[in-house]
């Protein structure tokens, strides 16, 4: 037999053992996870991110005082004092949008606003707040993979390039004194997970941490009747974590 003939009989041989195999499980796995894009809408909870540096920096310029013109249910309130947490200045919520070109890869664009919080001071006779929040758009890619299990769960872990719009409002009292916005570029991690309720239609748990960096906040000079009250400037880190539930649709 000649070596072209070899070599004809060995792919005729490789060819009947082999290509139903993974003919099979291609086609099994083109079924069962095509290529989707998807779409998700999630809201939820932060960290505290600058609440605690806000806190002691405002420990430092004096804003530790007791009002005793307070009563009832604030009677005794001890300052500076944080509102982080569940929608206490507004709802942070996120918008993605992913494409899956492959069952266990993922790339896509996440963007959304994030309402941190409020960190409060007192020194007689006003009280000074600052409120902090954050607007970010990132590009994330990253892994996946999804059980056969009742309602087809996938988990994701991806991580990507963002860019931060960090926005703080001193306050005196309730009246605005001005907001400082800052542009920045950091990094976004995220892990998430979706489980079909209906259709295309799937619950989403998104958990994000965004590296946003340490900002100054301040200076700020506050008027009284009695003189000015300053607060200096100072740096505090604006990195937080996110934790959304929410829907998600694959398209």
């Amino acid at each position: 037999m000649t070596n072209q003939g070899r070599t004809t009989l060995l792919g005729a041989v490789l060819l009947a053992f082999l290509a139903p195999v993974p003919g099979s499980l291609s086609a099994q796995a083109m079924d069962a996870d095509p290529p989707r894009w998807t779409v998700s809408l999630v809201a939820g909870t932060t960290s505290s991110g600058p609440a605690g540096a806000l806190e002691q920096a405002m420990i430092a310029a004096g804003f530790d005082e007791p009002d005793e013109t307070l009563g009832g249910y604030a009677a005794g309130r001890t300052y500076p004092y944080s509102a982080t947490g569940w929608g206490q200045i507004g709802l942070p919520f996120v918008l993605e949008l992913r494409y899956r070109p492959l069952p266990w890869a993922y790339a896509g664009l996440a963007g959304g606003l994030t309402p941190i919080g409020e960190t409060v001071g007192y020194q007689e006779p006003i009280h000074f707040v600052v409120e902090y929040r954050v607007a970010v758009v990132a590009a994330v890619a990253g892994i996946g993979v999804r059980l056969d299990l009742p309602g087809e769960p996938r988990f994701r872990l991806g991580v990507g390039p963002a860019r931060y719009r960090v926005a703080r409002t001193p306050e005196r009292g309730v009246v605005d004194l001005f907001t400082t916005t800052t542009d920045t570029t950091g990094v976004l991690f995220e892990a998430g997970t979706e489980a079909r309720i209906i259709g295309n239609a799937a619950l989403a748990l998104t958990v994000q941490y965004r590296r946003v960096g340490s900002l100054t906040v301040g200076p700020v000079t506050l008027p009284t009747l009695t003189g000015p009250i300053d607060f200096p400037a100072v740096e505090v880190g604006f990195s937080h974590w996110l934790t959304a539930l929410g829907l998600s649709i694959e398209i």
